[in-house]
């Protein structure tokens, strides 16, 4: 029995381990989205015919977009097809299985660290050559990913290492967006689906010493300045008859997930997807970016 109560003893991680674990988790994740974030003006701004000079610059990618040639955007449109098509593929035939933040939090199994680094760069990449692609996710992968690497170095306990790569995927979001509260609050609402004190103090730290860490990089600015915008009816009107239309798309991309998650596809809605961005991107180029664009409209 006492040779019992010694070996739990020893497997529980001391408060001092889970501190330092905390403030490592902030750090990594706070770098991890710097770098992807640097990494995706870069993309922008070589695709679309601007210099390494103004990565650190004023210049928005919809600016960018609008005076790059009809040809140059041609080209970068293809260069993201070529990119996500031939990267993913070697990715899935020949890398090591993705594990999912959900899953991963759910103790569902490990994450493969370098699979995952690639699975991240590739998405900011293409979201950087003018993919839809949502570039929140890669930071929140690569923060999660980094938490499970430093919480098996420090041999946490599986309850602890659960609420820190928690706390990983959400010190990559507020490192990119600026948002620790909002950082905070995804981590315990969405991703642990609890608000108990120890995972509370943990997710804040984190996601502060990440956004702390990020202004080391992309500065302590707002992502988003929407002017103040009155209603008139024009509005009320336009929105009446373009809100149907994005819910029932909305619902086709949920649908799409949904036959994805079940190991499925459905080849129709897949081929619509693919001839639907391009052309919208080149009628309206606000769309280009994953979403940078339309708020500053």
């Amino acid at each position: 029995m006492e040779k019992v109560h010694r070996a739990i003893a020893i497997r529980k991680p001391r408060w001092l381990i889970l501190v330092l674990v905390t403030f490592a988790t902030g750090v990594a994740s706070g770098f991890g989205g710097m770098a992807l974030a640097l990494l995706l003006r870069l993309v922008q701004h070589i695709a679309y015919g601007h210099g390494l000079h103004t990565i650190v610059g004023r210049v928005s990618f919809l600016q960018e977009v609008t005076e790059a040639s009809d040809l140059r955007r041609f080209l970068a449109l293809c260069s993201c097809g070529a990119v996500a098509g031939i990267g993913w593929w070697l990715l899935y035939r020949f890398g090591s299985p993705l594990v999912s933040i959900a899953h991963a939090v759910r103790r569902d199994g490990p994450m493969a660290f370098w699979a995952t680094l690639t699975h991240a760069v590739l998405q900011i990449v293409t979201v950087g050559l003018g993919s839809p692609l949502g570039r929140e996710v890669a930071p929140r992968e690569l923060g999660a990913a980094l938490a499970a690497k430093l919480c098996a170095r420090a041999n946490l306990t599986p309850e602890c290492t659960r609420i820190m790569i928690a706390c990983g995927a959400g010190a990559g979001l507020a490192a990119v967006y600026n948002v620790p509260l909002g950082g905070t609050l995804f981590t315990l609402e969405v991703l642990l689906g609890k608000f108990s004190l120890p995972a509370s103090v943990a997710a804040l730290g984190t996601c502060v010493i990440a956004t702390l860490v990020a202004w080391l990089g992309l500065g302590n600015g707002l992502q988003y300045s929407v002017p103040a915008l009155a209603i008139s009816p024009s509005i009320i009107v336009w929105s009446l008859l373009v809100g149907p239309v994005l819910g029932l798309l909305l619902s086709t991309d949920r649908r799409q997930r949904r036959i994805r998650r079940v190991g499925g596809s459905d080849r129709r809605l897949g081929k619509l997807g693919f001839w639907i961005h391009p052309s919208v991107f080149i009628l309206d180029l606000e769309v280009s970016g994953a979403g940078v664009n339309e708020p500053r409209l």
